[in-house]
């Protein structure tokens, strides 16, 4: 069974849907500013980080759900990660790394997976639990990204490259002793790209 389901549809179904999983979103500047491309298409985005965005927000930036004819005005999605999703995601940015972690953590890769547009490399969405606080962390070629922060999301085209789905599963809960092995993986890998 499917988590995410077909994303060959508008982005304001994939906007409802993800919505539905408890994911806060933001509109991205996609295509209508490729300087910024992946920036917020917004302002300001903090309130976001707290509180999921309401049916007429969400429609005014990614357009009605019964109207599929219809053009989105946005073209990218942002999920806000942390508290208000219940997610965080390791980024990868290095096809080494991404490798490496394959090798070191194999049943963490076993999670939600989206291949970034840019690279072509693996975005590993975890739930968490309400118990534990997962702090963003960066390492050269890798990030764990969490509260404050936010990922494209599947579905998005930027400059003709697409965010896709490659393991549709339902994301993994990151425990503490996971969390404890991630960061672990983070902290070797620095040693070795120096």
């Amino acid at each position: 069974m499917s988590y995410l389901g077909n994303f060959n549809d508008t982005l304001a179904i994939a906007a409802q849907h993800f919505i539905s999983l408890g994911w806060s979103i933001i509109p991205l500047q996609g295509d209508m500013d490729s300087s910024r491309s992946k920036s917020p298409a917004l302002p300001r985005w903090k309130q976001y980080q707290r509180t999921q965005v309401d049916q007429f927000t969400r429609e005014t930036w990614f357009g009605a759900v019964d109207a599929p004819q219809q053009s989105s005005p946005q073209h990218a999605i942002g999920v806000v990660l942390g508290r208000v999703s219940g997610l965080v995601v390791i980024d990868i940015d290095d096809p080494h790394i991404a490798d490496a972690f394959e090798l070191a953590c194999p049943d963490l890769t076993e999670t939600l997976t989206i291949r970034s547009g840019n690279r072509q490399l693996p975005h590993y969405y975890f739930h968490i639990p309400t118990d534990l606080h997962i702090a963003g962390r960066t390492v050269p070629g890798c990030e764990l990204r969490s509260d404050g922060q936010y990922v494209v999301a599947p579905g998005s085209v930027i400059d003709g490259r697409a965010w896709e789905v490659v393991n549709d599963v339902e994301p993994k809960i990151l425990t503490e002793r996971d969390l404890r092995r991630v960061l672990r993986f983070m902290q070797s890998s620095t040693h070795k790209s120096q």
